[in-house]
């Protein structure tokens, strides 16, 4: 009787072992699955969010950055797109075709300060990336309009401006390339410069 007893015991056992096995399975494939769906509407929520601010901006842009367009090689500021999912990068220049070439660059020597445009470059082809100008700099507008008491004054006024400037699109449409804080792609304040008379983007 004792044994027959121990086997009862035993066999109720592995059954209760078993069924609670099985139940933790099917927690965690529900798990999974919830994980999956939240992942997958997150996705969504992301890709409209970026097909509408690509909506919005493309109207403001003024013409796409290249060596046919004379005004490529003026001040301003500028966009970089990915065509495939409305990913962006926002940024300012004293030559806007110039920055373009400095992009495309460290870009195809996989060397360039934004890791997530880096990435996105390695495995979409620059075929994906387009530069566009949104905004030109003309700082005799900016002199024009007060005065300025020596060049040290008016390249402060200026640095001023073209940080305002860059920063409203920078708050508007939160580009997804761009990484605060990362020093390689700061601005520098470099005196008598030819770039923004003082102003300079790397």
């Amino acid at each position: 009787m004792k044994d027959a007893a121990s086997v009862v015991r035993r066999k109720r056992t592995e059954e209760e072992n078993e069924r609670r096995r099985i139940e933790y399975e099917r927690q965690k494939q529900e798990k999974e699955r919830s994980r999956l769906e939240a992942e997958l509407k997150e996705k969504e929520r992301i890709r409209i969010e970026r097909a509408n601010i690509w909506e919005s901006l493309s109207g403001k842009l003024l013409f796409e950055i290249n060596e046919f367009n004379t005004q490529s090689r003026k001040k301003g500021i500028y966009v970089i797109h990915c065509v495939s999912d409305n990913r962006l990068y926002i940024g300012s220049s004293a030559n806007l075709l110039t920055r373009k070439s400095q992009h495309l660059s460290g870009l195809r020597n996989k060397k360039h300060h934004s890791y997530l445009l880096q990435e996105a470059f390695n495995e979409l082809g620059e075929s994906n990336f387009k530069f566009y100008a949104l905004q030109l700099i003309d700082e005799n507008d900016l002199f024009l309009r007060d005065r300025y008491k020596d060049e040290a004054e008016k390249e402060r006024a200026l640095k001023k401006h073209v940080k305002s400037v860059e920063q409203s699109f920078l708050n508007k449409y939160s580009p997804a390339f761009n990484i605060e804080g990362d020093t390689r792609g700061r601005r520098h304040w470099e005196g008598n410069s030819k770039y923004w008379g003082g102003y300079r983007r790397y």
